[in-house]
């Protein structure tokens, strides 16, 4: 997809990073759950809980973030640009 849902912008050259599980070891959680009478309530839990860090995440250089602040006739600092099946949403 080279394009946002109106604007057109350069074609991206794309650099995958695989994904990765983070296991944060004893975690204070609060678990929902639901009591035998229906309602519910919350526990306090210590648990091991996994966190997959870079789901679907990429890279961009420098030069082409500069680039698609052109293209889009923007003149930020990207803090994020997310490329999904929405389209290209920039985040400052």
């Amino acid at each position: 997809m080279y394009s946002s849902s109106t604007n057109l912008i350069s074609t991206p050259r794309v650099c995958v990073v695989k994904d990765y599980d983070l296991e944060l070891k004893d975690q204070k959680i609060d678990w929902i759950y639901q009591k035998e009478d229906g309602e519910r309530d919350i526990k306090h839990r210590t648990m091991d809980v996994v966190q997959n860090v870079w789901d679907g995440a990429g890279v961009i250089s420098k030069e082409m973030a500069d680039r698609w602040n052109e293209d889009l006739g923007m003149n930020i600092l990207h803090q994020l640009i997310l490329l999904d099946r929405h389209g290209l949403r920039v985040f400052a």
